[in-house]
């Protein structure tokens, strides 16, 4: 008799794609992840948010919604989802959910999607300031940790080491599983048949994205040749999009721009969506180029590709190199308008070649970026899962901070010491101006009139003197001789 195949639950922070529902990367992360487990032969539960789908649910069909409601949880009490489905071990799609479990009875792992705290430092800096002291206590928390790509494991390693990780655990402690999909060809990758040629940009605008400068050659381009639209499929998230500055100019270029067609408004089935991507001819993901960019691996990019769907990709990420090998894409730098310009008019100029590189995007996909494929690491320490030794002598975040110290050093000593003698001279002076002030004030209104009063009038801060300090030491100040 074999044994049971442990049960896995997969913990995803958004909306998963469940028929007639929308998503979001991080809804389609926890989707591939819990897919590609089960593909591995393990017993999995996807669950996820219950509040994000309350806050869809007027633009969706309320038989979805009503489906889908028994496989959430609540942000209130993440916990209660482990102690309903008594799981075996726990995927958790965020370090940020790791934090707010709290102890997990079972082997955790947390996956690291990608850099957050880069992006909420491009939203909100309070915003970062108040989740980075979470971030050590969520990835503490975890016996394994996946993260989507090569750089971002990099990215990762000190911050797990001020997490409590022994430096000498980590590769065995963390794998990279790249953002993935289906391991099913089923994307049609024959050219749409349409009037003109169609380059679409879709997706959340977010903050720490800018598609401002590439965008603008890439409409440029298109103008000019007379022919092709630019068609963007935005979605203003009510929480991720908070301080987007570039779409206010894609709004109002739209009103006078025929060839710019801005589709806005909800988030579109995650079904409806793939199919919009299949009917255009290219895609634009190109940004400018900046830290949270180049750690990024976007769930965006591979559902491109894996609708045949070649993008314009930026030189700098990670997936550059893969698309350039495969010539599923073309490769441009996004800070060089000439070049963007030079790339949407070959990819337009020449369809049987931007036909080569639809199926070329579909077989990269099938090559390395089907969930069967990428979720090998994790599928293998879910099946035997450990829980990790948490070392008393490996570096954390407090050990990291200088002490408290209980005497201070000759250095601090000697600063003490004169910091306290200019504040006593200070209160020196402060005293005997006040002294001087309550002399003018006394002496000014006892004076009478006649010739001590003229005196005053001429001198009166020698007079002062002289009534404060005595007659002698007036004339001595003067240069008299004391009579």
């Amino acid at each position: 008799m074999s044994a049971r195949a442990p049960r896995v639950l997969v913990m995803a922070t958004e909306v998963v794609p469940l028929p007639g529902l929308s998503t979001v990367g991080g809804g389609v992360r926890g989707w591939t992840i819990a897919r590609g487990l089960e593909a591995a032969g393990l017993a999995v539960t996807l669950v996820f948010p219950v509040e994000p789908l309350e806050a869809l649910a007027p633009g969706l069909d309320p038989d979805a919604i009503a489906a889908a409601r028994p496989h959430t949880f609540s942000w209130a009490d993440p916990g209660a989802a482990i102690r309903r489905h008594q799981p075996d071990v726990v995927v958790c799609c965020s370090w940020f959910l790791a934090a707010q479990l709290g102890p997990c009875p079972v082997p955790l792992a947390v996956d690291l999607a990608g850099p957050i705290l880069l992006e909420f430092l491009y939203q909100d800096r309070a915003k970062a300031r108040a989740f980075a002291p979470l971030k050590p206590r969520g990835l503490a928390a975890a016996d394994f940790i996946t993260c989507a790509g090569e750089r971002q494991r990099a990215y990762f390693y000190p911050w797990l080491i001020l997490a409590g990780f022994d430096q000498g655990d980590l590769a065995a402690r963390v794998a990279t599983v790249p953002i993935s999909t289906a391991p099913d060809s089923v994307a049609e990758t024959t050219a749409p048949q349409h009037g003109e040629p169609s380059i679409l940009f879709a997706g959340v605008a977010l903050p720490w994205q800018d598609p401002l400068p590439p965008l603008q050659a890439t409409l440029e381009t298109i103008e000019r040749r007379g022919s092709g639209t630019l068609d963007l499929y935005l979605y203003a998230h009510p929480e991720h999009s908070r301080g987007v500055r570039w779409l206010a100019w894609i709004r109002e270029q739209a009103q006078t721009r025929p060839r710019l067609r801005l589709h806005e408004g909800q988030l579109r089935p995650y079904a409806e969506l793939l199919a919009i991507y299949r009917g255009a001819d290219l895609a634009f993901d190109l940004f400018a180029r900046n830290p949270e960019r180049e750690l990024a691996f976007n769930t965006r990019t591979v559902d491109y590709l894996a609708c045949g769907l070649p993008p314009l990709y930026s030189d700098y990420a990670e997936l550059a190199g893969p698309i350039a090998r495969y010539e599923a894409g073309i490769v441009v730098d996004p800070g060089d308008p000439v070049e963007v310009a030079a790339a949407v008019g070959e990819a337009l100029d020449e369809p049987a070649a931007l036909a080569r590189r639809r199926r070329a995007a579909r077989r990269l996909v099938d090559d390395l970026l089907t969930w069967d494929r990428t979720v090998a690491p994790l599928a293998r320490w879910c099946a035997t899962p450990t829980r990790r030794t948490r070392d008393t002598q490996a570096l954390d975040l407090a050990a990291l901070l200088p002490p408290t110290p209980t005497t201070p050093t000759t250095e601090l000593a000697a600063a003490q010491a004169e910091a306290a003698h200019w504040r006593t001279l200070a209160e020196e002076r402060e005293a005997y101006a006040r002294h001087v002030e309550t002399a003018w004030q006394e002496r000014g209104a006892a004076l009478a009139a006649g010739e001590a009063a003229a005196g005053w009038r001429r001198s009166p801060w020698r007079s002062a003197f002289r009534q404060t300090l005595g007659d002698r030491a007036g004339r001595a100040r003067d240069g008299q001789r004391p009579a």
